[in-house]
Formats: C-alpha cells, structure tokens, sequence
C-alpha cells in the first residue's frame, strides 16, 4: 500500500511526525487538530518558524506563539460531549466508564476562517473519527500536506475501514498518498498535494 518514492521523500521522525520538506517555504500556516500533548510534530513546526494553530478542547499547555483553539472540528457547529480518560479522547461512548463534558464543536471552515489563509502548509488530525467526515467533505485541496490518523477501528465498528478506503479514493483526485504506519486503534497516512492539483 505504501508509495516507497513519497515515503523516501519526508522527513521527520517516524511515523507520525513526518512531512515533506516543501511544507518549510509554504506561506500558509499549519494546523494541528488534537493537539494535546503538543507532539514532536508541532515543535519541529515552531523550529522552522512556521505559524501553528492548534486546535483541541483538552490542551493544558501553552506553548509562546502557537494559537489555540479551545473546541473540536466536525461537520457541524454546537456543543457534544466529550470522553476523555487520561491521554485518550473520544467523542464516541465508551463500554468503560469514562466521564464526559460539554465542548464546543467547531467546522473546518471555521479553522480556515481563523487562519486567515485560503491555503494551509499542513494539516495534521488525530481527532479519534471526525476525521472521515471532514475529509469525505472537502471540496477542494485546501491543505498541502496532510498527515492523519485514521481511527478505523474506534467503537468496534467494521465499517470504518470502508470509511477511510472512501477518503482515500476522494483525496486521491488531488493527493498523492503513502501509508505511514498501522496501529491497533488508529492508522496513519500522509497525503501530498499533486503538482497540478
């Protein structure tokens, strides 16, 4: 599944805090959603001076001249309640006990608005499953980058897997794309915009 010529082309530490090196001269800024521990990903970002919007409802830590959106991004504006049980979140309920609070939701033309750019340099998302629905949804390629984690198998569900082959198929018309690595609950993959995209 993986495009070894792409694969061979990022940089980064692997897997998941890979990108391609086009993304240090983009204008444009690069937005993290899930972004509660701030990972490797988004200091490497801060290091090459790039402006970081990062957007989730559980970060604690502030870090000097990185944005924040207190909220999660969905298909649709409001509130919904949120699981999170030490490092791990869901917006889905869980079988075990886990204590759920309101959050506001947000769109991703919300995050476009607040950025303030037609295009981003990257968008990175692990977002525990509204990931299907915002990139079933895009109309165009507004990021260059994009790194996700696919969580195909959040809730058990046999579908999803079906789901993330559906969001391939879509980003494929604009994207060329590698499979970064699979895990147990998420699968990560990187998406680079085609040349005449």
């Amino acid at each position: 599944m993986r495009d070894d010529v792409l694969y061979q082309r990022l940089t980064g530490t692997p897997p998941y805090d890979m990108y391609h090196p086009r993304l240090i001269q983009h204008p444009g800024p690069v937005v993290v959603l899930g972004c509660l521990n701030w990972d490797p990903y988004c200091h490497e970002m801060r290091r090459h001076k790039k402006r970081l919007i990062g957007v989730d409802p559980a970060t604690t830590v502030d870090i000097p001249g990185v944005e924040h959106l207190n909220a999660v991004v969905t298909p649709f504006r409001g509130e919904l309640d949120f699981y999170q049980e030490g490092g791990g979140a869901s917006l889905l309920w869980h079988h075990r006990p886990m204590k759920a609070r309101r959050v506001k939701s947000i769109t991703m033309a919300d995050v476009l608005d607040f950025a303030g750019a037609k295009d981003l340099a990257a968008l990175k998302m692990n977002i525990e499953g509204p990931e299907f629905f915002i990139l079933l949804t895009m109309k165009r390629p507004y990021a260059d980058q994009i790194t996700v984690a696919f969580h195909d198998r959040l809730g058990n569900d046999p579908a999803l897997p079906t789901a993330r082959d559906a969001v391939i198929a879509h980003l494929d018309q604009w994207y060329d794309y590698c499979r970064l690595t699979a895990y147990t609950l998420n699968d990560w993959w990187f998406f680079l915009r085609k040349e005449t995209a």
